[in-house]
């Protein structure tokens, strides 16, 4: 998912380099000969890689920022090149990203796999450590509310039924806040151990 939400950046950043360069480009299509003979400002196909886009852009603004004030007097905005060298920074960075999570995609599910071992391979370790850390009281409504299984857990803890009932179940709430603290903090301390 993450590598599709990149991919996506990645196109979104190439379609605005894209439109960036065709301001240029018709900009410099505007220009009257007898004003200045410029060259054409065409961008690289879409279709290169992206070395070879940015490589091609960097030449592109070398040479407009050359004529860059017949080419504001022709129409294009003053701040178009500089628009143009962040697009192309974006893509590159973008495209960076992209590569990046693609190439860590395969290593992910291995490291997920020896990181679940790591942590049943420590279980009573992880348990030692929370069990000690929590008071008796903490003990028991940790028992108690896992007990009550993961569907009639939130419901006994999030509905009173009296104003007594209430504040147990805030005090619970409570606990239960405090309890995930603690077992956050001991499988922070587990995992940086190894």
């Amino acid at each position: 998912m993450e590598i599709r939400h990149l991919r996506v950046k990645m196109q979104r950043a190439k379609q605005r380099l894209f439109a960036d360069l065709a301001c240029v480009e018709i900009a410099g299509a505007l220009t009257p000969l007898h004003v200045a003979p410029l060259p054409k400002f065409a961008p690289p196909p879409q279709s290169f890689h992206v070395e070879r886009i940015t490589a091609a852009v960097a030449g592109l603004l070398t040479v407009a920022r050359e004529h860059e004030q017949t080419l504001i007097a022709s129409g294009m905005h003053p701040r178009k090149l500089d628009d143009v060298e962040t697009s192309a920074q974006e893509f590159a960075e973008a495209h960076f990203r992209w590569a990046q999570a693609e190439a860590f995609a395969n290593f992910l599910p291995n490291e997920l796999v020896r990181l679940k071992d790591l942590v049943r391979g420590r279980y009573e370790q992880l348990y030692r450590e929370l069990c000690s850390a929590m008071t008796f009281e903490a003990r028991s409504a940790w028992k108690q509310t896992a007990a009550l299984g993961r569907k009639h857990r939130d419901n006994v803890i999030l509905l009173p039924s009296n104003a007594e009932h209430s504040r147990e179940a805030n005090r619970q709430l409570t606990t239960g806040v405090t309890l995930r603290r603690l077992a956050t903090r001991a499988v922070r301390r587990v995992i940086g151990a190894d």
